[in-house]
């Protein structure tokens, strides 16, 4: 499992870590050396990397999956083949999965954590259904919660890709999550599929406990066979039966969307989500509690194991458990330090459970006690690398302020879900550029109040993410991972809360960056930003950059723009906006944006 690690796979990804094997892949984690970043590769077990009909279907349908750029999908960045192996490349996420956060949560979900955890997933599987993609395996071992805070599902297509192979797989999606239709098979499947299954893990969440285990089944055969029969012929249980705290509204949404007919289900995620938190009443979106390092240690031991959903029990109280495997994993750690080779540096691997695909790595890993092996497209991995072949550098001090301010705002909106991907990207590689010496801070709408939400053109709709001071860049570049394209674009009440923060600035060099793919959608008037600078005396100039504008919206942005002083530009993806931002701030700053 572990003998690529230390090497470089077609001269690019240097393989850095085994984080686990599931039924069709080891993945490891890699770095690109061409992006720059971390990545995920799940490299295709031989009996796949064999399969003509498989590889000639995932070539195709990788084109597809490359398509699917939304902030809360992990990002397939694509497929290799090079002498006998075979795999997949994937954004790798620094985490947790939302199936071991239960596991540490120990408790019920409360509804304002639900809204928080499925608010991301119905609008990643609404977007990826209009495309015409479905998951088919959604469950909580494939809903990945950022150390950041960003919500994200992994591993699209991949169930449905698995089906097709004419290599024999015992479970072609996982039982304890696969709707009815699915498990009947001979039918195409739909994004119905996916509204069960999320019903099936937002069950697990109120209750702590699967509606379908096979215990109730009238049938013999093995526990898949009984679970199976359940999702075909059973009703759930009731979820207030296991949680007397839920509201009777909730648990009527859920179990809607529980239907065996999926005619009779929700249409679609939205929909879901729309009747969930209507059903939630008052509850706003809350975060989720943090969890004790105890109970984080505790977990990792049983996290490296394999993923089997159809016989573990859903997550329960295990403090007896917690204790014991708190002690033995101290145990272990104090025997590995004292037998370790003299001189050896301890193991700086990160903890199991960070990596894409929801597999854990078992143990820190040597990269320079494994062997080469023969006949596979790896190089060694060289002694001295180069600057581009290392990950990113600690940040340096916060620097000494400079006399230009420049204010970020970011249209996070719902029609912004096809460009959105392209704005983060094109933001971050232009913050990693500025002079950390520049006062920077972020601002979006849009992102935070769903847009069939009463709020959703409201001042709740827009947020100071980071605010204006030198040194911002990192803390910039973090705040973005939370945009997520869910609401209406209030640009108004955006540009308000710019003002607002130029007011303590003086007439220091201040400019706003936009970046956006129209107007705002909430009845502002996108003339209005230059009364505002009438009346309150300020020169605030607003540089437009513009993602995918119509003609009607780009005259209006672009009086906009000009009215106040600033300029527009236009972008089409991650790069060219990339040069558009730079050169707004040239002209801002009046000097050049460093690095490559």
């Amino acid at each position: 499992m572990t003998e690529l690690v230390g090497k470089t796979i077609m001269g690019r990804y240097r393989v850095d870590e085994f984080l686990g094997a599931g039924g069709m892949a080891q993945v490891y984690r890699a770095w690109d050396r061409t992006r720059a970043v971390w990545v995920a590769v799940k490299l295709l077990n031989a009996d796949l990397a064999d399969d003509f009909v498989f590889m000639r279907r995932f070539s195709e349908e990788a084109q597809t999956l490359e398509r699917l750029k939304h902030p809360h999908i992990v990002r397939f960045l694509g497929f290799e083949e090079a002498r006998g192996l075979a795999f997949m490349v994937m954004e790798y996420i620094q985490g947790r999965t939302l199936r071991r956060y239960m596991r540490l949560l120990g408790r019920p979900f409360r509804p304002g954590e639900m809204l928080r955890i499925l608010q991301p997933v119905c609008s990643a599987l609404h977007y990826a259904h209009q495309m015409g993609i479905y998951h088919c395996d959604v469950k909580p071992a494939n809903v990945f919660l950022e150390t950041s805070g960003r919500v994200v599902l992994g591993d699209f297509g991949i169930a449905r890709l698995s089906e097709s192979a004419t290599v024999t797989f015992s479970t072609p999606g996982t039982p304890a999550y696969m709707s009815p239709e699915q498990c009947r098979g001979g039918v195409a499947l739909d994004g119905r599929t996916d509204i069960y299954a999320l019903a099936v893990t937002a069950y697990e969440m109120l209750t702590l406990d699967r509606p379908f285990k096979g215990d109730a089944a009238q049938s013999t055969g093995s526990r898949i066979d009984r679970v199976r029969w359940e999702q075909l012929n059973a009703p759930p249980p009731p979820l207030r039966r296991l949680n007397p705290q839920i509201s009777p509204a909730v648990e009527r949404v859920v179990l809607h969307a529980l239907q065996k007919d999926r005619d009779r289900r929700f249409p679609g995620a939205l929909s879901f989500y729309r009747a969930f938190a209507q059903a939630a009443g008052s509850a706003a979106v809350a975060a989720l509690p943090r969890v004790s390092e105890r109970a984080e240690q505790a977990a990792q031991e049983e996290e490296s194991k394999p993923y089997d959903a159809v016989v573990e029990e859903a997550p329960r109280s295990r403090k007896p458990l917690i204790l014991m495997g708190a002690a033995a994993t101290l145990l272990i750690a104090v025997l590995v330090f004292l037998l370790r080779p003299p001189g050896s540096p301890p193991n700086s691997a990160s903890s199991g459970g960070s990596g894409s695909g929801g597999l854990a790595a078992s143990e820190d890993l040597d990269a320079t006690a494994v062997p080469p092996t023969e006949d596979v497209a790896v190089t060694e991995g060289p002694t001295v690398v180069p600057a581009t072949d290392a990950p990113p550098p600690t940040p340096t001090p916060t620097p000494e302020p400079s006399d230009v301010y420049v204010l970020y705002i970011v249209d996070s909106s719902n029609s912004m879900q096809s460009n959105l991907g392209d704005a983060k990207l094109g933001l971050a590689h232009h913050l990693e550029r500025v002079d950390p010496s520049i006062n920077t801070g972020l601002v979006a709408y849009g992102h935070r109040v769903h847009a069939l939400e009463d709020e959703t053109c409201s001042g709740q709709n827009v947020e100071t993410m980071a605010p204006l001071q030198a040194g911002s860049p990192p803390r910039l570049i973090a705040g973005l991972n939370e945009l997520e394209a869910v609401g209406k674009a209030p640009l108004e009440e955006a540009l308000r809360a710019a003002y607002q923060a130029f007011t303590v600035y003086g007439d220091r060099r201040n400019a706003v960056i936009l970046i956006t793919d129209g107007g705002d959608t909430c009845g502002g008037e996108p003339l209005r930003p230059i009364v505002r600078n009438e009346e309150v005396g300020q020169h605030l100039p607003i540089y437009v950059a513009a993602m995918g504008v119509d003609p009607a919206e780009r005259e209006g942005l672009a009086e906009m723009a000009e009215g106040t002083g600033g300029q527009l530009g236009e972008a089409t993806n991650a790069a060219n906006l990339r040069g558009v931002l730079d050169s707004f701030l040239v002209t801002i700053a009046g000097t050049e944006v460093g690095g490559p």
